[in-house]
């Protein structure tokens, strides 16, 4: 497995509650690239875990099936918008890719070894970094995945 990192190249965090218009043009790069690496292939199985806001020790998070692009890629736009409460991670039913998402617009990728490495549209507003030592450095991506 490989990890990415991908994250806006600006603060998209304002203070504000909303995103401007740059910060939602990133958001919506990196919400599209974690799209293409999941779907890599064809795979359409995707489920996210999903809790809003801070979750009571002992809640469960819930499940949400991802049938099609448009769910995935408006899921992961929440999911990466600092102004929203709700947390989580896209995962795949039938292979290791995941997505989880950090609080200020990043999504970190885990992906096979022979999938396509993340590849930003527009350089000057998100950049894609391999980071595989935190497959092995940390917990990061063992999120809580109950059975669907």
């Amino acid at each position: 497995m490989k990890a990415y990192i991908i994250r806006p190249n600006i603060d998209v965090f304002d203070g504000t509650g909303t995103l401007a218009p740059h910060a939602a043009s990133a958001l919506q790069v990196i919400a599209e690239m974690v799209a293409d690496c999941l779907e890599e292939g064809g795979d359409t199985s995707h489920h996210a875990t999903v809790s809003y806001g801070p979750a009571k020790v002992g809640t469960p998070p819930n499940v949400v099936p991802l049938p099609d692009r448009q769910s995935l890629v408006t899921l992961a736009l929440r999911l990466l918008n600092p102004n929203d409460l709700l947390g989580g991670d896209i995962r795949s039913v039938v292979n290791c890719r995941t997505a989880t998402f950090g609080q200020d617009g990043q999504a970190m990728l885990c992906v096979r070894h022979e999938d396509t490495a993340p590849l930003a549209r527009d350089a000057s507003l998100v950049s894609a970094i391999e980071c595989s030592d935190r497959l092995a450095g940390s917990d990061l991506f063992d999120g809580g995945w109950p059975s669907v």
